[in-house]
């Protein structure tokens, strides 16, 4: 994909071409896995760039949008810059809008890359807390490097060059630093 001057139309060039899916499979609870080619078939017009990161050529940005078949998505989009001023889509992660089944604790649904074989780490998602208010996440991989993000518009991200070893743990606090859950993520 061609580099841009603004990552904004980057990421919506990149979601928005049409999406060729070559194979499907169904898994118990509705979850769809679809394999193929092109982008994610996004609505343009349906974009809303919800937080942003960025350290030294390198940018991660959460979105949200809807197909041009209605639904609902989300999605972590990590950029570079190209070097001569543009930006190119690097890679990302994400999938459908919705709630958490009722019961569960507060969770921090993840998606990223970039970790074991290179140092360009990138990883992101919703925080889904029910009736509590989790003020900020802290992410700590095996290798001990440890990574922490507020919860801005129910998102955080986080955007390295450190080396990142899998699995990590992921903690979540209130606003008083109280830990309320903890869980892997691999």
């Amino acid at each position: 994909m061609a580099a841009s001057s603004h990552p904004h139309n980057v990421i919506i060039a990149y979601l928005a071409t049409p999406q060729v899916v070559t194979a499907e499979k169904q898994y118990p609870g509705g979850v769809v896995a679809q394999s193929g080619h092109g982008g994610m078939d996004a609505d343009p017009l349906s974009f809303r760039f919800v937080k942003a990161r960025a350290i030294a050529h390198r940018e991660l940005h959460a979105v949200e949008y809807a197909t041009r078949q209605g639904r609902r998505v989300t999605f972590i989009c990590s950029l570079v810059e190209d070097g001569q001023g543009g930006w190119r889509f690097e890679g990302g992660a994400g999938g459908g809008l919705g709630p958490l089944p009722e019961g569960w604790r507060p969770y921090a649904n993840l998606g990223g890359g970039g970790w074991g074989r290179r140092a360009s780490f990138y990883a992101g998602g919703i925080v889904h807390a029910g009736e509590q208010a989790v003020a900020r996440v802290r992410l700590i991989a095996a290798n001990g490097v440890t990574l922490e993000d507020t919860v801005d518009g129910g998102y955080v991200l986080f955007l390295t060059d450190e080396l990142i070893a899998m699995p990590c743990t992921v903690e979540l606090y209130d606003s008083a630093g109280v830990v309320m859950a903890t869980h892997a993520w691999r």
